[in-house]
């Protein structure tokens, strides 16, 4: 009788630790659950907060870079003009700045897209050379473009606003890290179904400790390098995040006091035959928008002054209204004949950009007329949300004449007023 005593008072302590460690593990597992929910919290808390600070950031930097612009084709004297192409890369530096955090906030919470489209692949890398011809000129480095045959007058399906961040992103810091001789760029279609891309330069080179983490956040070879060159060392990171988002790879090879090749390596995707190309116009880089008229939208009067300045230089008539709601009085004083666009301003007062394309897509006549968003942000949900609105299209603000003049020119064309 004893024993059995025994034995039920073992099995009833036994019983009361499980009891008790199961208790501690679910403990556990609601703590695990609280941190897990306060993390996402913190990380979507990040994301708007960097979103918003993205867009207060565009705002004022859409007014510098596009009065600079503006200003660049006034009547100006030799200093003067040095003086605002001084102004004009150092705020194209900061957006550069800007927009690598954006993209790195973006890629850590999963947000980044991809937008692929047929694209002709010697525009990304021109426009490319273009970004850095300032910076290349300014130190005396030759700049180079050697492809093989095969790749000239190549179209491809990629994302070309992410592929020309990427080359941009190479050339920049191969110009940065050159005192002397050139920097090329060079296509190859050596591989069948694979491009590549190799940004090579004449530069200090990397020993194989650093290039095992250049492309690491905040990455330079050492205090001495990023005291002489500066830089945030985020651009190599994120360009190669943004290669393995299109299925390609971005590797290094470098020895010190050699230079450095960076080398992208991409599939070589195919565009549909329905969204093939048409050979890109000579004339369209100069055209005008002579006679398009447009209604623009914006609350903010400096940034007001400067799309309705570029719509002036480029030749079209405008009409400038500062909220939603005056979008909407407008309309309804006017019919479609008397219109031919509106440059919607995303964040309004009142009713803003997206709440007014939806009032005006209400009204009948007003279910054709093209809206363009104007926006400083650059999420993709944001841009769903546009289009979800009823808007054709968004173009991305610090404002550029020539992005611009492209966005409208099919617009004009198809008002029937030759540009």
């Amino acid at each position: 009788m004893a024993e059995l005593e025994a034995l039920a008072h073992t099995v009833d302590r036994l019983a009361g630790e499980v009891q008790r460690e199961l208790a501690r593990q679910q403990q556990h597992q609601d703590e695990l659950r609280q941190a897990h929910g306060a993390a996402q919290a913190a990380s979507a808390a990040k994301s708007r907060f960097v979103a918003t600070m993205g867009h207060e950031i565009r705002t004022p930097l859409n007014a510098v870079i596009g009065l600079s612009q503006l200003m660049m084709d006034t009547a100006l004297d030799a200093r003067q003009r040095e003086y605002v192409g001084q102004t004009l890369a150092s705020a194209r530096h900061l957006l550069g700045l800007m927009n690598d955090v954006l993209d790195l906030s973006k890629i850590e919470a999963g947000r980044l897209e991809l937008d692929l489209q047929a694209f002709w692949l010697d525009e990304a890398v021109d426009l490319a050379l273009t970004m850095v011809a300032g910076s290349a000129l300014a130190k005396g480095i030759e700049l180079r473009r050697r492809d093989n045959p095969a790749a000239r007058g190549l179209q491809v399906c990629v994302d070309p606003l992410r592929l020309k961040q990427v080359l941009v992103n190479l050339l920049a810091n191969a110009v940065k890290f050159t005192d002397r001789g050139e920097v090329t760029i060079a296509i190859e279609l050596d591989t069948p179904g694979r491009l590549r891309v190799r940004a090579a330069d004449t530069g200090i080179g990397m020993s194989d400790e650093v290039q095992s983490r250049i492309f690491g956040e905040c990455v330079q070879a050492d205090a001495s390098t990023a005291g002489q060159h500066g830089g945030s060392g985020l651009g190599l990171k994120i360009s190669r995040q943004l290669t393995e988002l299109m299925q390609g790879t971005l590797s290094v090879r470098s020895k010190p006091g050699a230079g450095s090749t960076f080398i992208v390596d991409l599939p070589l995707l195919q565009p549909p035959v329905a969204a093939a190309l048409q050979p890109a116009r000579q004339s369209d880089a100069h055209a005008q928008l002579t006679g398009l008229r447009v209604l623009v939208a914006e609350d903010d009067p400096v940034n007001g002054l400067v799309v309705t300045e570029m719509l002036r230089s480029l030749g079209a008539h405008f009409e400038l209204v500062a909220d939603g709601q005056q979008v909407l009085d407008w309309l309804q004083q006017h019919q479609p004949g008397d219109l031919d666009l509106v440059l919607m301003d995303v964040q309004m007062p009142g009713p803003d950009g997206v709440q007014a394309t939806r009032l005006l897509r209400g009204e009948p006549r007003w279910q054709r007329l093209p809206v363009l968003a104007l926006t400083a942000q650059s999420f993709a949900d944001d841009r769903e949300r546009c289009r979800a609105a009823g808007m054709d299209g968004h173009i991305e603000k610090p404002l550029d004449c020539q992005l611009l003049r492209q966005a409208l020119l099919p617009i004009c064309r198809a008002s029937g007023a030759p540009p």
